[in-house]
């Protein structure tokens, strides 16, 4: 009876978050749409007049993609930084007869299924529209989907973790410069990782400890294949290791933020 009815607030939650993302889901669909528009222009064709190799369209194209994961995820962030610190909402859910695990457990939920839901255009059309640059013969699509819904989740949380670890005033001066911007330049992102490696071994020995490194070679795998990039075997581990940290960075600041009972 207790799971259940756990259960039931559970899902009643989720429902509540999805109509209010449902009411602008056709501005966050066309926003999507916009930046597919874009990379395409870009990366299918500018670019290519301007002498880039057409092997590294693709793995250009998928660095975008995990740009808009980042600037995805620094909107959810955000919303959930200013309800803290203002609307204060999370102070009625924390009345509710809920598990705190449940109830943050909601949150990530929520942000993976916005999240999902935004990126479709870049996953499905702007890939449609660039075939000729992905080898489709290649593509571990059941592979990549997991992978991705891996990534959604850790994405989920770190976002979470931050709005919940630090100060209003400290997340709004710092978030960028001191935490999200070393993780987008020192990693695997903009460049794949065998270009690092053959540039500086230990330059690409450092982007190993950054978890977006793993992000972005496991998408490029799935999408790409070939043995270019790190294989699922060092991602998926890796993206698992850096979950259980920020899920204990993550229940450390919702004691030390919101000291629920």
């Amino acid at each position: 009876m207790k799971l259940s009815e756990n259960a039931r607030i559970f899902c009643a939650l989720i429902q509540r978050d999805m109509k209010v993302f449902g009411s602008k889901f056709k501005d966050a669909f066309i926003d999507g749409m916009c930046v597919v528009m874009l990379q395409v222009i870009m990366c299918g064709y500018l670019l290519p007049q301007m002498g880039m190799k057409p092997h590294l369209i693709a793995p250009l194209y998928i660095s975008t993609f995990v740009l808009m994961l980042f600037t995805i995820g620094f909107s959810q962030s955000l919303r959930m930084v200013f309800d803290i610190k203002f609307n204060r909402y999370i102070d009625y859910l924390l009345t509710l007869p809920l598990p705190k695990t449940w109830l943050f457990s909601t949150y990530v939920f929520s942000f993976m299924l916005e999240t999902l839901l935004t990126t479709l255009p870049l996953i499905t059309i702007g890939i449609l529209v660039l075939h000729k640059h992905f080898p489709f013969d290649q593509i571990q699509w059941f592979s990549f989907f997991a992978f991705y819904v891996l990534a959604l989740l850790f994405m989920s949380v770190f976002v979470l973790m931050l709005a919940l670890s630090f100060s209003y005033q400290w997340y709004m001066d710092n978030i960028w410069p001191r935490i999200l911007s070393p993780l987008l330049c020192i990693g695997a992102i903009f460049f794949t990782w065998h270009g690092i490696n053959l540039f500086s071994p230990r330059v690409a020995q450092l982007t190993l400890l950054n978890p977006f490194t793993y992000i972005a070679e496991g998408i490029r795998m799935g999408l790409l294949g070939g043995t270019e990039y790190l294989p699922f075997t060092y991602c998926v581990p890796a993206v698992m290791l850096a979950l259980v940290v920020v899920i204990l960075l993550l229940a450390r600041g919702i004691k030390q933020r919101l000291d629920p009972v």
